[in-house]
């Protein structure tokens, strides 16, 4: 092998050459086989190429570059980092290979080398790019467009480390060079919301809905092209967009929060369209939150008691919180089931709903207003639990000093509810098989024969099937028990109901609506297996109420939490966004007492990169800017006593703007 500028002869160790000094580009590791196979698209196959030649031969900055460009597009997002890190070492200059790094460090939220990298990457690249250049020239045929994307990526770190309108720079530019990357548009759309320049971001989103193709998801840019119409008084327009959403997907979760609000916050909750009744009343996850908006409802409120008899124990309809298809699937049999008189059997583990559950079908059915009696088989002793059941007669036992209505009698015309009928025993299901079938029993110690118009539900965590062939569930009982079946998935397998139920457990023990919980959070919660189910979940988020001691919870305090040890005590930090954007589910402020009362939305698009300090200093400058530096009321927004205030603008070097802050309501 000879040396490429003055031809001397060179061995495979060289990594430049004995004779003239120049810098080798391989230094003798012949790489077209591994190259080959990254080309066509195998990158786990040319990451082990890759790897056995580096046992070989010593490694040098040429090769170390190739090698990194395997492992990132195999995934393997550390190991590129590392070998990356060594091409530099080895004298390694190359725009991709900064490029890529700048990407790998915007990933893992390393912000200040992301945009070194990234920087770096746009200044060799203007210099050196060569057109169907090995890697570069294989995604980029033409500079402008690699250019266009480094911009982007720059911009994104700007925007994450709280630069907006630095970041505000490289998103135009990265459009100038590539008019049709409609990602740009949607970051520097996303900006403009967040800086309040609500017509501009209006006209990048509209920008990004007409001109997207098939392949291009627009849910995120149209829920926030819904936002910033609400926010500039157009909420009819807002309506209809997120209305369109939901349309497309009707379980997304944004949509139906926002419009909800926007309903809340218009004072039409007691009183929604008839358009918009229908979708409402299909929409699961939403129904909880006009509880929201009841002091600006009425009547017609969704989720307002009927006038109806109601049971004492149970005020107020029943609903079941999440909106994931899984559980519209079983809120759909459930409603099938309302609609007939058959008897039903509930089944699932422990915590998931089976008793909230049969009242939703109780309540739905024409019997909704007479009583729903429960009846926990497990809980009451064997030698008792058929007196409960049918009742008993004066002296017929024991302790029998009055007769005493059994639960059949009192669920009369009404409905009542089994829990954990599988711990029946055998002669009490053979009684029970008899009600069932012949409508009538008799008290305990009594020869009076007693009709009942009952509509029995069952529920169980057991496997009755297995009980029937081991001799513990008479199988004719179970035929008359599961003739309309509803399973209730745990929680592990709707996870996309976590979010819900966090959020409505949160507003059900913080009254005051001071506990917010991070992006990071939610995600915590959402990996969790709950075995415990909702049940868990709840006594969980009760517990994250109570041993709180500080407004912001984030993942790291939910460890703790898990671990049973108290959250460190912090200082009070801002509420979240009260609408949601796409890119973030976190909690929103209390609804105001009055439709008076003024609410002030944060910018929309915080990214999922940004520290929590930087988060604090740009929502408090931003509540400050909304109430004109009225000090009185942005503490009031912010929770935050005065001192406290004056002390956090300090520390963040808050600066009051020569003129008013643009209001965004």
């Amino acid at each position: 092998m000879k040396c490429s500028k003055c031809g001397g002869k060179l061995v495979s160790k060289d990594r430049f050459c004995p004779h003239c000094g120049n810098r080798l580009e391989s230094s003798g590791v012949d790489t077209t086989a591994s190259r080959k196979l990254f080309m066509l698209g195998d990158y786990d196959a040319a990451l082990k190429a890759y790897d056995q030649l580096s046992l070989e031969y010593p490694p040098d900055g040429a090769f170390s570059r190739e090698r990194g460009h395997a492992a990132l597009h195999a995934r393997n997002w550390e190991e590129a980092q590392q070998i990356y890190r060594l091409a530099l070492e080895l004298g390694a200059d190359y725009a991709d290979l900064f490029f890529n790094l700048g990407l790998i460090c915007l990933h893992r939220s390393e912000l200040k080398d992301a945009l070194d990298y990234l920087s770096r990457s746009i200044e060799k690249a203007e210099r050196d790019f060569i057109p169907g250049e090995y890697y570069l020239g294989l995604f980029y045929p033409k500079l402008q467009y690699y250019l266009a994307d480094a911009c982007l990526y720059r911009g994104l770190a700007l925007r994450s480390s709280g630069k907006l309108e630095a970041s505000l720079k490289d998103m135009q530019e990265a459009i100038r060079l590539n008019p049709d990357l409609l990602a740009a548009h949607q970051s520097l759309a996303d900006s403009f919301l967040s800086l309040g320049k609500l017509e501009e971001a209006v006209h990048e989103y509209e920008f990004i809905i007409e001109n997207a193709l098939p392949t291009f998801d627009v849910l995120g840019p149209q829920n926030n092209l819904g936002i910033a119409l609400y926010k500039l008084g157009r909420s009819r327009e807002a309506i209809r967009q997120f209305n369109e959403i939901l349309k497309k997907e009707p379980g997304n979760s944004n949509a139906v929060y926002n419009l909800a609000l926007v309903y809340a916050k218009e004072g039409v909750a007691g009183h929604v369209p008839e358009a918009f009744r229908d979708f409402m009343s299909a929409s699961e996850g939403a129904s909880f939150l006009f509880d929201l908006a009841k002091p600006m409802g009425g009547a017609g409120h969704p989720s307002s008691p009927s006038n109806g008899e109601m049971n004492p124990e149970n005020q107020g309809i029943p609903r079941i919180i999440g909106s994931s298809q899984i559980m519209r699937n079983v809120l759909r049999k459930a409603r099938l089931a309302a609609a007939s008189d058959s008897t039903v059997l509930i089944t699932g583990e422990n915590g998931t709903g089976k008793e909230l559950l049969s009242r939703i079908i109780h309540h739905n059915s024409p019997r909704g207003h007479h009583p729903f009696v429960v009846v926990n088989c497990a809980a009451i002793p064997e030698n008792l639990i058929e007196s409960e059941l049918f009742g008993h007669e004066r002296g017929s036992f024991t302790g029998a000093f009055a007769r005493r209505i059994g639960r059949f009698e009192l669920a009369h015309h009404g409905s009542l509810f089994l829990d954990e009928i599988g711990d029946l025993t055998l002669p009490l299901q053979v009684k029970l098989l008899r009600v069932i079938q012949e409508k009538t029993f008799e008290r305990v110690g009594g020869n009076e024969t007693l009709s009942t118009d009952v509509r029995i539900i069952a529920a169980t965590n057991r496997n009755l099937s297995q009980m029937i062939a081991e001799g513990l569930f008479r199988e004719d009982l179970y035929y008359r028990l599961n003739v309309i079946p509803v399973h209730i998935p745990p929680l592990r397998e709707r996870r996309d109901d976590i979010p819900f139920l966090v959020e409505y457990f949160l507003r059900k023990y913080d009254a005051k609506g001071a506990i917010t919980l991070t992006p990071s959070a939610l995600d915590f919660l959402g990996r969790q297996d709950w075995p415990g189910n909702i049940r868990e979940l709840e006594n969980f988020i009760q517990r994250i109420v109570v041993m709180a001691s500080s407004n912001l919870i984030t993942a790291e305090d939910l460890a703790l939490l898990e671990a049973g040890a108290q959250i460190v005590e912090e200082d009070n930090y801002p509420p979240s966004p009260e609408i949601r954007d796409s890119d973030s589910f976190t909690e929103p402020l209390p609804y105001p007492e009055s439709r008076d009362s003024e609410i002030y939305l944060p910018p929309a698009h915080f990214n999922q990169l940004v520290s929590l300090d930087e988060l604090e200093k740009y929502y408090i400058a931003h509540v400050l800017d909304e109430t004109g530096w009225n000090i009185s009321k942005s503490s009031q927004i912010l929770r935050l006593t005065r001192n406290t205030l004056y002390e956090k603008i300090k520390k963040f070097n808050l600066q009051k703007p020569a003129k008013p802050g643009f209001r965004t309501d």
